[in-house]
Parts: C-alpha cells; sequence; structure tokens
C-alpha cells in the first residue's frame, strides 16, 4: 500500500478444505481521523453487484418464474430499444441471455441519470424501458462481440422486480426481493443495493491518487448493475455461499451454470475474461484450474472477488483510493497462487515464454490478404503494404498522432512489428481478425472493416462538441468505458474521419456511429434541426471548429 499510495484496503480469504475464514482491514477509513479499516468497515463493491442481481435471476428461474431463453419483451412488453441504422437489430431479438452474458447488443451505459447526487432517483428504475426506447442499439443481437453493459444487467434487475414483487415500484420491489431472498439468506446484514442506516456508521471514505478526500454524495440508481456496499466479514461469508454449492440460496446446478463461461454465442471477447452469466472466467494457473471472478469500479473504489470453487477457496479485495485500481486484482491472485502452491506442493509460477519464432519470408500475394483496416473497442489499426513490399501497422496514440511500424512475418505465423508487438490473424476475407500476442495467449481482437471515407459535408461536424448536461454513465468496469464523455470531437486523421479515437462511418448528412465494437462500439451521433448533435440522450453543442 505504500507504494500504491492506497489509504485504505478490505481482504476477506476463504478456503473450505482448511475451515479458514480470514478477514482483515489495513490502512485508513478515514485519514484524518485516524480511524482504521476494519473487517466491519463498508466499501463500494460496484459492478460486483452484477453478481448478486444475476443470483436472484436464477432464483426466479429455478422456481419456474423466468426462463433464460426467453425475450426481453416476454417481461418488459414496453421495451422498444432502436435498431441500429446500419447494422440493425431489434428489441425482440434480445433474451435474457444475452444481456446476462453482455451479448445484448445494448451500450454499455446508455442510461442518462443513472447517478444523481444527494439521493436515490426511484423513478429512473421505474422509467428504464422509456429510457432504453430513446436509445440505438450498437449492434444486432446477439453482438458480434462481448459489450459489457450496464444498461443490460440493470434491465435484468427491472425483470427480476417485475416477475418478483409485480405490484411495488420496480426500485422498491427489487430491494425487497434481494435482501429477503439473498443477503439475508446469507446474513450479509452489512450488505444492501441501497443505504441503509444500520451500515453509515461503518462507510469508509475515498480518497483520490493524490489522498484528498472525495465526496461521497452518490448515488446509482441503476441498483442492478453497481449500487451495492459491503464489508470483508460478509463477503466472507458470499465466498462461502459459492464455495459451498450454493447453500440455502441455489441448486448447485444453477450455480454451476451459472459460473461457466459462454459456450453459447461464441462472441469475440476483448477482455479475454470469457463472461458467461456475468461471472468472468480466467486462467494464471492454467486451464485445470480456472478462477470465477468479477471487478468493481466506482472510483475511487476498486475492487475484486475471485473463487476457484476447484480448490475451494476464494478472496475479495477493495481499497478506497483512485492509485488502486489494479491493487485488488493483483493482491487476489497473489492470495490464490499461494495457498494453491501451498495444496499442490508445486510452484504455480506462469510457464516460459515459447522461444522466439524466426523471420519467414512469404509472397507479397500471400501478404496482400492482411491488408486493410481493422478495429476494436475504441481505436482503429491499419495494414498497410509499404514500397518496399513490407506490411506495415500504422497505429495512432491517445494525442492522435500516427506512426507506422513494419511488420516481419515469423515461421510460426505470426509477425512482429518494430516495437516488439507480436499480431497474429484468424479467419479469411472480410472475416479476418487481428489479435496482438501476449505470453503466448491472443488478445486485443480486431476485425477488417471496409475503411470510412470522409463525406463532402464533414466540415459541418469537425471540431469540438461539449455536452450541455452532465453525461451520467455508470461504474467504469473497462478501461474502454466512455466515462464522462463531456466532450465529442471530430477530425479526420489520414483520411479517415474520426470522433476521438473511434472512427466514424456516415449513414447520412445528419447521422454517423462510432465504427468500432464493444461496450461503446456502434454508438449513434445523430444532427438535430438547431444544429446540435444528440447521443445517448445527451446534447452537444459545438463550441470551436
Amino acid at each position: 500500500m505504500k507504494e500504491s499510495g492506497d489509504i485504505g484496503l478490505t481482504f476477506a480469504f476463504v478456503d473450505m478444505d482448511k475451515g479458514l475464514v480470514w478477514t482483515e482491514g489495513f490502512g485508513y477509513a478515514d485519514a484524518k481521523n485516524k480511524s482504521k479499516v476494519t473487517d466491519k468497515t463498508i466499501f463500494r463493491i460496484a459492478s460486483i453487484s452484477k453478481t448478486f442481481t444475476i443470483m436472484a435471476l436464477m432464483q426466479l428461474c429455478e422456481a419456474g418464474k423466468i426462463n433464460m431463453d426467453d425475450p426481453v419483451i416476454k417481461y418488459v412488453p414496453s421495451f422498444a430499444i432502436k435498431p441500429h441504422p446500419a447494422r440493425g437489430g431489434r428489441a425482440g431479438g434480445i433474451t435474457l441471455d444475452m444481456l446476462a452474458k453482455h451479448r445484448s447488443g445494448i451500450l454499455g451505459d446508455s442510461m442518462p441519470g443513472g447517478r444523481t447526487t444527494g439521493g436515490y432517483n426511484k423513478n429512473f428504475l421505474n422509467n428504464l424501458p422509456d429510457i432504453l426506447n430513446t436509445m440505438y442499439l450498437g449492434d444486432a443481437p446477439p453482438s458480434k462481440f462481448m459489450g459489457y453493459s450496464n444498461a443490460g444487467v440493470t434491465l435484468l434487475g427491472y425483470i427480476v422486480a417485475s416477475v418478483a414483487e409485480p405490484d411495488m415500484n420496480r426500485f422498491d420491489g427489487f430491494v425487497k426481493y434481494t435482501e429477503e431472498n439473498i443477503f439475508n439468506k446469507m446474513n450479509m446484514d452489512m450488505t444492501s443495493f441501497v443505504i441503509k442506516d444500520n451500515m453509515r456508521p461503518y462507510f469508509s471514505k475515498g480518497y483520490d491518487k493524490d489522498g484528498n478526500e472525495i465526496s461521497q454524495n452518490l448515488a446509482i440508481n441503476g441498483l442492478p448493475a453497481g449500487s451495492v456496499r459491503s464489508n470483508a466479514q460478509d463477503m466472507a461469508k458470499y465466498i462461502q455461499t459459492l464455495l459451498d454449492k450454493g447453500k440455502n440460496v441455489l441448486n448447485p446446478e444453477t450455480l454451476e451454470a451459472m459460473l461457466a463461461p459462454d459456450d453459447k454465442y461464441k462472441s469475440l471477447d476483448f477482455s479475454q475474461n470469457n463472461i458467461g452469466e456475468v461471472w468472468m472466467s480466467q486462467y494464471p494457473f492454467g486451464v485445470e484450474y480456472p478462477i470465477r471472478t468479477h471487478n468493481g469500479a466506482s472510483p475511487p473504489f476498486y475492487s475484486v472477488v475471485m473463487i476457484m470453487p476447484g480448490q475451494k477457496m476464494g478472496v475479495f479485495v477493495s481499497v478506497n483510493t483512485g492509485s488502486g485500481r489494479g491493487l485488488p486484482g493483483e493482491i487476489a491472485k497473489y492470495a490464490l497462487k499461494k495457498n494453491l502452491e501451498g495444496k499442490l506442493g508445486k510452484s504455480m509460477d506462469a510457464p516460459k515464454r515459447p522461444s522466439q519464432s524466426t523471420a519467414e519470408k512469404i509472397s507479397k500475394s500471400e501478404l496482400m490478404k492482411y491488408v486493410g483496416f481493422y478495429v476494436d473497442t475504441d481505436s482503429s489499426r491499419e495494414i498497410l503494404m509499404g514500397e518496399d513490399g513490407r506490411l506495415r501497422l500504422r497505429l495512432a496514440d491517445t494525442n492522435m498522432r500516427t506512426k507506422e511500424l513494419p511488420l516481419t512475418h515469423q515461421n510460426d505465423g505470426t509477425f512482429v512489428a518494430g516495437n516488439g508487438r507480436r499480431l497474429a490473424f484468424t479467419g479469411t476475407g472480410k472475416d479476418m481478425v487481428m489479435y496482438n500476442v501476449q505470453a503466448g495467449e491472443k488478445r486485443s481482437p480486431a476485425v477488417k472493416v471496409e475503411k470510412p471515407s470522409v463525406p463532402a459535408y464533414f466540415d459541418s461536424w469537425r471540431g469540438v462538441w461539449r455536452a450541455q448536461t452532465a453525461v451520467e454513465d455508470q461504474d467504469d468496469e473497462d478501461e474502454g468505458a466512455p466515462e464522462g464523455a463531456q466532450m465529442l470531437v471530430f477530425g479526420v486523421r489520414e483520411g479517415v474521419p474520426y470522433c476521438g479515437m473511434h472512427p466514424v462511418k456516415f449513414i447520412d448528412k445528419n447521422t454517423c456511429y462510432w465504427e468500432t465494437y464493444g461496450r461503446s462500439g456502434g454508438l449513434v451521433i445523430t444532427k438535430q434541426p438547431d444544429g446540435t448533435l444528440m447521443s445517448r440522450g445527451t446534447v452537444y453543442k459545438k463550441m470551436r471548429q
């Protein structure tokens, strides 16, 4: 913590085989008053909330009240989100399973009004279908890529409330059901989707990366996606339930299906987390020792829960400081690794990287099949044929500066760029996918698309546009989240129109979209009659050319 600058941290570790439950706090919950973190100190756990929402949904499945393959409109008849103007899709084609696996095509943060200061807005959850109906899909369901979606999971929570407590407003119905059927059954007395009076004395303060206290007067109205607060004691109880085959909460078969990675849609997964029913799967110790996990980010609070069902152990870590984004994951994996090594009696260090491949020349005609324009979650890459007959990789940094790197073909079929980056390709033609290769694994896929062109009317879009109201996204689970998109900046780079880092494709003079995929990919932006821009319910006014 000294190295990272974190003020406070809470920790829980469970090993069912050893009968071990270790909960402890480190550092300060209130630095000014020297109040220390204990295992009772309550932290915001943000998107770990989604794991409780999916648990509630699974209970209703067991009760025969819902079916994950049913369309959303069966439970929310008014749901009518707009088809993407280029990629298509329809509200009736979205199932509950697609929502749970982040394959619905609903953009990650399509929820204006999702956060407020000064208290909860209960009408937000009540009005969620109407809010989503003003939005466009980012892709046709099931989406081409996994697109992490706070909006999609919030809609699942709306369905939980609709089915379980139909006579109550959706906000109160969701809270009532989860209190009675999730938290109370696990004796998690200091955990809730809302702030309870008995919890307030135990709240940790939050701090920015410089150690300055940050106001906590923030309410997440999209409860199901990210509003839970909890402590180490309660999270240890949660981990015990998960490791004990869902005791008192879910049937073992249901729990196993809930935790399993997706094997249905096989969508490209930018995060490499193999998301299934909300839960993600990671394999740092090999495929025979899978970790099921979810992290949460509600700055300055960063949290993670990881379980290894096969080894009956799990861990929870949360920090209260903006500098600690990656710390919970590092600590959690280290704790699991050391305990696993003790159980197995051998080192679980990552295997050594394979020996370097060697350069191998192939014909220009073979090289040409890789030439093209590729997009990922929030940017683009281009493969060009140089005058010297070698491929070149064109990239842009966050300051919009481009650079070109020579690519050398290797005898293992990969390419090595001038900066040491290794690339691999799968598929052919328009279905070709480019990957970065790290530690022998293919990561960060980018798909080949038609290169966007600059329309004659682009000058009317070029420039800096500022949001006229605060952009209220949910938590920022991924680095690629469009957190606080207060400005849209349109410009041209290497003959391609961009909005920030996203290449832009125009449908007509009044409509364009981000030609990317994933959480914010496919975002539609429209020009209004008064000359302003509209996107995700937010109006943008041009500030300068």
